[in-house]
């Protein structure tokens, strides 16, 4: 019996045309009736949602039926068998608007997808979506001109869309990433001073309730201004309100976020949380949420007013208060992990890049030997690493002056560690001491890592912290 494969395709929109994907003698036909086997079944002419799901299933069902007994079309001749550059965009973005994702980032992919097909023509959006050329996709982009972040902002953006076709069609579609890649300039964001601190906040607390309210929280508890207070509710304040609760879906890391409230934030809010019912906002004070520009443009009035007075400096924004406080976590602590958890960062590679905005540079790798083998390698985070080798080839390697964040960004932790034996080896160039064989690297996500090595050069295990890295580090003698 020749193969075949059969999908259900629906969302919960009525309105939204479902279809039987059936995969068939190596094609895909999209089936949404049961005209291609003699059957009056009309899934999309449905009046609600269940009797809609109902006939699809029995679609998918008689679909099955006619095929195992050779009752179904040899070959599909309408133009609903080619998955074109149009039908698959759109599928992918109503995936992606149908998603839990937030209202920002749909926006943005609504945007792309709005400026990819307006820049395209007719003829192209009827074409198969594994027809589109790289020259194409590459001059669309080149019309984002504007600055290089922009550019790799809408980059990002359309390689979404695309891994969503990807994802949805079962493709292997890679445009995007052979597309151009532009540096931008890196902005510093500006933490506050101490004394600037008080200011600041005193200013707000006369002139703007809920917006001191909504920087002190930011300060004191790192929560995100936008999405996490401004959706504070009764609900949310645990133990006598000295713990935050979020869950998964009402913060950005996506996990269960439990949050403390230093006295100084507590005595500022007590009053008004405890008058609060569970449904209630802490910003409206009843069941209403302000919009999602409420704290953009609020801040955007009184910093004028606070530049004018000479209390605020340019590149210090409503995120200021959540950076000040990371930052001063850090110089105490030197430790990224607590710094980690206090932003809720679902990475330590966010925090690192995190550190890196504001200011604070630098990694330094330490390794330890012994009869000649490694037997321990550390990194700390207060001397700056003048390194950063390419990593095209493993001949290539060279020295190059940059910090070790670079590698950080690029190919992550286990890469770091991998870069920074060489170096300490003397992999400088056609000087090397170690020709490298193979490296199979796994990940590790804390900042102190030991190595366990063998005779023949190979690394057997690496330890960080309390988590295990596999990785295999082999080189010739």
């Amino acid at each position: 019996m020749e193969y075949y494969d059969l999908k259900v395709c629906t969302t919960d929109d009525l309105n939204h045309r479902s279809y039987v994907l059936v995969k068939f003698n190596g094609k895909r036909i999209k089936e949404y009736s049961g005209k291609a086997i003699g059957l009056d079944l009309m899934p999309n002419s449905a009046r609600t949602l269940k009797e809609k799901k109902s006939l699809l299933l029995k679609l998918s069902n008689e679909l099955s039926k006619a095929i195992e007994v050779g009752n179904y079309r040899n070959q599909k001749e309408s133009s609903e068998a080619i998955l074109t550059v149009q039908f698959a965009f759109e599928e992918a973005l109503n995936s992606k608007k149908n998603s839990s994702l937030n209202k920002l980032y749909k926006r943005n992919l609504q945007r792309v997808f709005d400026d990819l097909f307006e820049f395209l023509s007719d003829d192209l959006k009827r074409l198969p979506i594994q027809s589109l050329q790289l020259r194409t996709i590459q001059n669309f982009l080149n019309t984002y001109h504007t600055s290089n972040t922009y550019y790799m902002d809408k980059r990002r953006d359309l390689g979404v869309l695309f891994s969503q076709i990807n994802t949805l069609f079962d493709l292997n579609i890679d445009l995007i990433r052979k597309t151009d890649r532009r540096k931008g300039k890196l902005k510093l964001h500006q933490i506050y001073e101490e004394k600037q601190l008080h200011q600041v906040l005193n200013f707000l607390s006369l002139n703007h309730r809920n917006l001191y309210i909504c920087c002190l929280l930011s300060y004191g508890c790192f929560l995100r201004p936008h999405i996490e207070i401004r959706n504070l509710k009764g609900k949310h304040f645990k133990n006598d309100c000295t713990e935050i609760h979020l869950s998964g879906d009402e913060n950005k890391s996506g996990r269960i976020r439990v949050t403390f409230i230093p006295p100084y934030v507590r005595k500022a809010i007590f009053e008004r949380v405890k008058g609060l019912k569970p449904n209630e906002n802490l910003f409206t004070l009843n069941s209403t949420v302000y919009n999602d520009d409420y704290f953009s443009k609020a801040w955007t009035r009184i910093a004028k007013k606070m530049r004018d007075a000479g209390i605020l400096f340019e590149n210090q924004t409503i995120y200021s208060f959540r950076h000040t406080a990371s930052v001063n976590v850090y110089k105490k602590t030197k430790d990224l992990h607590i710094l980690q958890q206090l932003l809720g960062h679902s990475d330590m590679i966010v925090t690192l890049k995190y550190l890196r905005g504001l200011g604070v540079h630098s990694l330094n790798v330490s390794i330890q030997y012994l009869d000649g083998n490694i037997s321990q390698l550390k990194s700390s985070y207060d001397v700056t690493q003048k390194f950063m080798p390419t990593y095209n080839s493993k001949e290539e390697r060279v020295p190059y002056s940059e910090s070790i964040f670079n590698a950080f960004d690029e190919w992550g932790v286990t890469a770091m560690i991998e870069d920074a034996v060489l170096y300490e080896q003397g992999y400088f160039g056609n000087k090397i001491k170690n020709q490298i064989t193979g490296v199979t690297t796994g990940y590790g996500g804390n900042n102190s890592y030991s190595y366990t090595k063998d005779g023949e050069g190979k690394i057997i295990n690496a330890k960080a912290g309390n988590s295990v890295t596999a990785y295999t580090y082999t080189c010739s003698q």
